[in-house]
């Protein structure tokens, strides 16, 4: 599926947080004056040649992640990147589009949208007479 993105970073950019395990935090951008213009919170970045789970250096991998924090003034600790969502096998392709496309809500539904029936559903009641 192809999810818009606002930029693709290469897996150099990635910093503190890569080599980490997903569920300890965010993935931070290293690179912050050559890699992060125009960002937003919100925003949806891919890094290319991260794996999505362990973030580690992965040819082939994407990691596709939203803008969930500003920068630090630590080294390595730039604007952190919450990963939502990858692949090890090229079946999430981002496409740099700068224009709202790219926010969270849009990319979601494209997701949805190009999953159809394998697509997770959340259960729907009909309402009661």
């Amino acid at each position: 599926a192809q999810i818009p993105v606002k930029a693709i970073l290469p897996a150099r950019a990635a910093g503190a947080g890569r080599g980490q395990d997903a569920w300890i935090g965010d993935l931070e951008i290293g690179e912050p004056g050559k890699t992060t213009g125009g960002l937003c919170y919100g925003d949806l970045v891919a890094f290319s040649d991260i794996d999505p789970v362990g973030r580690f250096y992965r040819p082939g991998a994407v990691a596709v992640g939203l803008v969930s924090h500003g920068p630090s003034p630590h080294a390595g600790h730039g604007v952190g990147v919450t990963i939502l969502v990858g692949t090890t096998n090229g079946a999430v392709r981002p496409v740099v589009q700068p224009g709202p496309p790219s926010s969270l809500g849009a990319a979601l539904r494209a997701l949805v949208l190009a999953g159809g029936d394998r697509a997770p559903r959340l259960p729907i009641e009909k309402e009661k007479p």
